[in-house]
């Protein structure tokens, strides 16, 4: 009785949906890191002689990659697993750790580098205090980031739910985090697109929130990953 209520709220797609919707996947992934790339390029007139021009491109890729997982999941939810989201988690999920992790590494090196010390005082001088929420907002969330790299150990704990509720505010930190101080966001097409990556979060968290409350009232699990 429980698969077959289910089975109200999800398509189960045939070969050749799963196939476009693969395909799909793979050019919104391409997509968003020319995007990404292309916003970073444009703002330094592709002349980038320095880390300080350098680890911005990073925190980009990061946000975007982990961006395109919401999606795939929100997909994944409409359209009965169209995808295989553990593998395609497991090649984009490194490259995100790496990301998000060399992105304020090599800040912090430069600033140590050029004798402005340590974080987060070297990161104070070089955003200024006025940035003060920007920085929190991002080493809140790096933080979540890397403790949810411990799936492995909670994800069948009662706390999942609760880290999984964490990477989405982590998210939206981030997204602010871009706003206040992405330099790239002052190109006007791509302070657009960057609003549309927001919505599209919002939206899929929603969905998946609407989905675990569906799947509670006709007595199944809340599991889920994004």
């Amino acid at each position: 009785m429980l698969h077959a209520r289910m089975n109200l709220m999800t398509k189960t797609p045939s070969q050749n949906t799963r196939n476009l919707l693969g395909y799909g996947l793979i050019t919104l992934n391409i997509l968003v890191v020319t995007v990404a790339i292309f916003a970073w390029g444009t703002l330094y007139n592709w002349q980038i002689s320095s880390i300080y021009g350098f680890f911005p491109l990073l925190g980009l890729l990061a946000f975007s990659l982990m961006w395109t997982h919401y999606v795939a999941a929100a997909v994944n939810r409409q359209y009965d697993n169209a995808f295989d989201l553990k593998t395609y988690y497991k090649w984009t999920g490194w490259a995100v750790v790496v990301l998000i992790i060399f992105h304020p590494l090599l800040l912090n090196y430069a600033l140590f580098r050029d004798g402005l010390g340590l974080p987060p005082g070297s990161d104070l001088l070089y955003l200024g205090k006025k940035m003060l929420t920007a920085l929190l907002l991002g080493v809140s969330a790096l933080a979540i980031f890397l403790a949810y790299e411990s799936k492995p150990l909670l994800e069948k704990s009662k706390f999942w739910p609760v880290m999984i509720g964490l990477n989405d505010l982590a998210m939206i930190f981030i997204f602010f985090h871009a706003r206040l101080l992405g330099g790239s966001l002052h190109l006007q097409w791509f302070h657009t697109v960057w609003n549309f990556y927001g919505v599209v979060l919002v939206v899929c968290i929603l969905q998946r929130i609407y989905f675990i409350t569906r799947k509670r009232s006709f007595g199944g699990t809340s599991a889920d990953q994004m």
